[in-house]
């Protein structure tokens, strides 16, 4: 298992976006043993490493403080829009594992504000596909945003403009996935989650 974890831990860190991606889902199978490879990646001056970083952490970090405000630190201040926006589904994907962790409701509180903070500071942004004038197919990364934001629907509402954020969408995924959770949240977290929906349905 270390000869492993140590093949699989050179493949993560390979330039070739194939071999990066297979040992990604390697140490995802490995489980909790892999968290401080993927912890090292979100390190990395490679936006494609942080990436892969953050998934793996939300798909089998371990439950820990330092893991939540690691993810939390890219959600907020990464400059690449698309790792804010697998840093804010993994926070999601952590939040399934808390039930049976320590320090849970310290770690459930950390991640509310995370994904609250979110939603305040995000922009949404006219969809790639009208804003290149191009079919979806065929949307290209731009300097203000590194992931596909196409198809900007107003499903018929007015009030709904026809703009996209991978980040804000992922952050809302998210905090679906704690409120339903057999977790506790408290008083003071129930009202900042209520007005925060409230909020991003006007938004």
């Amino acid at each position: 298992s270390k000869i492993a974890l140590e093949v699989l831990k050179k493949g993560l860190f390979e330039e070739r976006e194939s071999i990066r991606r297979a040992s990604t889902y390697g140490l995802v199978g490995v489980g909790p043993e892999a968290t401080d490879f993927f912890m090292a990646a979100t390190e990395s001056s490679s936006k494609w490493l942080r990436k892969a970083g953050a998934f793996g952490l939300g798909e089998v970090g371990e439950p820990h403080v330092k893991i939540i405000e690691k993810l939390s630190d890219l959600l907020k201040k990464d400059a690449s829009i698309y790792v804010r926006s697998v840093a804010a589904c993994a926070l999601g994907s952590l939040t399934r594992r808390l039930a049976n962790a320590r320090e849970t409701e310290e770690m459930l509180s950390l991640i509310i504000d995370a994904l609250n903070t979110c939603l305040r500071l995000e922009e949404n942004r006219v969809s790639m596909d009208r804003a290149q004038e191009r079919d979806i197919k065929f949307v290209r990364p731009s300097d203000e945003c590194d992931v596909c934001e196409g198809i900007g629907i107003n499903y018929g509402y007015e009030r709904f403009s026809k703009v996209r954020s991978a980040v804000r969408e992922n952050a809302l995924r998210s905090l679906v996935v704690v409120c339903s959770q057999s977790i506790r949240i408290d008083e003071n977290h129930f009202k900042s989650l209520s007005n925060c929906l409230l909020y991003t349905s006007d938004a």
